[in-house]
């Protein structure tokens, strides 16, 4: 819930103060539809309302990317996982975060449990737990390798870091992450999504206000 929380207050931030600046412009634009009359001095005041909003939108950029833009990075990454594997947001939050505690990229880490479902593998921390430990009764080497791409096709060996690990570790590592913001649960994938519907929408604001003018 913590990064429900946080993700609320963005959003309140967002379509706060950069809205009114929008509206502003927006209102000017209205009235000039209306009348069909346009003064120098009103080209005036349009132009700085609309500078108004355009710097407002500038510090909103720089806002976002000092204190979100992470946390919807990583909410995208998590929804996207949830729904490839069929996992559950803390599920798919927890493979995440083993994976790039070892140095393997979302993508690479995306592509492999895929194609390990293709393959008839459950994808959750506790049976790549399994699976790491009968990795490691094998051979080093060619038979290693055999395994991985035979679980997790060509994509596999990508892997073979979070395997050397033994189930264990990667229970340990996976069960690091309770209670902190980077276990998603729902309600912190909805907040995500709340908020950037309000980007979107601030966004398109901007636009109509551009296409207006």
């Amino acid at each position: 819930m913590a990064a429900k929380s946080t993700l609320q207050i963005i959003i309140d931030a967002v379509t706060g103060g950069a809205v009114k600046g929008i509206d502003k412009v927006d209102n000017e634009l209205s009235s000039l539809n209306k009348t069909a009359k346009i003064s120098k001095t009103t080209w005036t005041e349009l132009s700085s309302a609309f500078n108004l909003a355009s710097q407002v939108m500038g510090g909103l950029k720089n806002f976002i990317n000092d204190t979100a833009g992470a946390t919807l990075e990583y909410a995208n990454n998590v929804r996207a996982l949830q729904t490839a594997i069929g996992a559950t947001p803390e599920e798919a939050s927890k493979l995440i975060q083993v994976a790039d505690d070892m140095g393997v990229s979302f993508q690479q880490l995306n592509s492999a449990l895929e194609a390990g479902i293709r393959k008839g593998i459950k994808p959750t921390i506790e049976n790549l737990g399994a699976m790491s430990d009968a990795y490691l009764k094998l051979n080093p080497g060619v038979e290693r390798s055999e395994y991985l791409m035979a679980n997790f096709g060509r994509t596999g060996t990508d892997l073979a870091r979070i395997m050397e690990l033994g189930s264990a570790k990667i229970g340990e590592m996976g069960d690091e992450i309770e209670g902190t913001a980077r276990l998603m649960d729902q309600d912190a994938l909805d907040a995500a999504e709340d908020y950037r519907l309000a980007l979107d929408s601030l966004s398109d604001s901007v636009e109509d206000v551009k296409l207006g003018i």
